[in-house]
């Protein structure tokens, strides 16, 4: 398995409207979750999201007044992956090596100013469709939130770590 940007995009594309930010919040979380289910690390699937997922939630809360989404899902995702640096040894098992550490990807911080030029983009052109305005959210998501992963690698018994991209 593997991060695909064409897997958000499905999850963003399939998000039913809303007014009600619980309910964004719930649909964006299940989104991403549904999407970072494929990431792997030496083949080795990811284990239970739950927790990330939750801590995504809590930061996102507040995402609907004006202007904050972009700084909100920044926030959402990092803390996501906050909760995927502090568990990598526990949700990625690939025996007989362990992961000693997790790394999330160095462009984290540009989330939010990529997605206003993507927002402001999408919605200054009347002729994107919603297919094509739901993949540049995603590609923007996928570039600086999903890829860029590291989970150090330990081989046993006493072998140098060697840094892995999470995929």
């Amino acid at each position: 398995m593997a991060l695909i940007s064409s897997t958000l995009a499905s999850a963003l594309m399939s998000m039913a409207p809303t007014p009600a930010e619980a309910t964004a919040i719930a649909n964006l979380s299940d989104a991403w979750a549904t999407y970072f289910a494929g990431a792997s690390v030496m083949g080795a699937p990811v284990g239970s999201l739950a927790a990330a997922k939750s801590a995504m939630q809590g930061a996102l809360v507040g995402m609907s007044v004006a202007n904050a989404g972009p700084a909100k899902i920044q926030a959402g995702i990092t803390a996501f992956w906050g909760v995927i640096v502090a568990s990598g040894p526990t949700l990625w098992v690939i025996p007989p090596n362990t992961i000693t550490l997790v790394a999330p990807p160095p462009t984290l911080g540009a989330i939010a100013a990529a997605l206003t030029g993507v927002f402001a983009s999408n919605a200054a052109d009347p002729t994107k469709t919603l297919a094509q305005a739901t993949n540049a959210i995603a590609t923007v998501l996928h570039t600086n939130g999903g890829l860029g992963g590291i989970a150090t690698v330990q081989p046993p018994p006493v072998a140098p770590p060697v840094p892995t991209p999470i995929l």
